[in-house]
């Protein structure tokens, strides 16, 4: 920005403030005004730096001393992290290795946020990077949908399908094994593990976990 556009834009900004300022009977206090204004705006955004840093602080040291020795671990932490405090969502990608990767999709949802997707089948679908494909990993082990944080991913107990479920209800506890990239049920005994066919529109199950598998192979993007 030039000097002219920065002194236009200055005085442009003097104008708005002064406008509100004499609205609310300030008069003469108009700079003291704006200078109180940035003020309270630099306070809040100090305080909010400094909460956050102590909060990743506490995070990082509930971790076992030692435990996370490699990039690769560390940069798992910091991105656990992230999701957990609604800071990121992910596209969970199944078939990345296959030339044609399918993204884990809630069926039918409509482009509406805060849409009830109770009991919406969960299936694999080409990556579009809509909400319907983006979810969170919350500290609470579930995985929920950016579309509607209030649905969490489930499965039928009978059927094994994935579904979506209301979390306040009931919600399953997921984890990401990020050595064999497997999606797994923290609760179910024995456990078992998410699976998705590869074909648009194809099912995705809670199957029992199978090495090699690749239909139970997911990357986190």
């Amino acid at each position: 920005m030039d000097n002219a556009s920065y002194r236009k834009a200055r005085k442009r900004i003097k104008f708005v403030v002064k406008s509100y300022a004499t609205k609310l009977g300030l008069g003469r206090w108009t700079n003291a005004y704006l200078w109180f204004l940035l003020l309270i705006a630099g306070v809040g955004l100090v305080f909010g730096l400094c909460a956050l840093g102590f909060h990743m602080q506490k995070v990082m040291s509930r971790q076992t001393p030692g435990r996370y020795g490699s990039p690769k671990e560390r940069v798992a932490v910091w991105r656990d992290f992230l999701r957990e405090n609604n800071l990121h969502t992910v596209e969970i990608v199944g078939h990345v290795n296959s030339g044609a990767p399918r993204c884990l999709d809630i069926k039918d949802a409509a482009k509406i946020e805060g849409e009830d997707l109770g009991g919406r089948p969960v299936q694999a679908y080409n990556c579009t990077g809509n909400a319907n494909q983006r979810w969170s990993l919350q500290q609470d082990q579930s995985i929920r949908s950016k579309r509607n944080k209030e649905y969490c991913l489930g499965f039928d107990q009978a059927s094994k399908d994935a579904k979506m479920t209301r979390c306040s209800e009931q919600y399953t506890r997921w984890r990401h094994d990020i050595d064999t990239n497997k999606i797994v049920t923290v609760d179910a005994n024995p456990q078992v593990c998410l699976e998705m066919k590869n074909e648009d529109g194809g099912l995705v199950r809670a199957e029992n976990c199978a090495d090699g598998n690749e239909r139970q192979a997911f990357m986190l993007l």
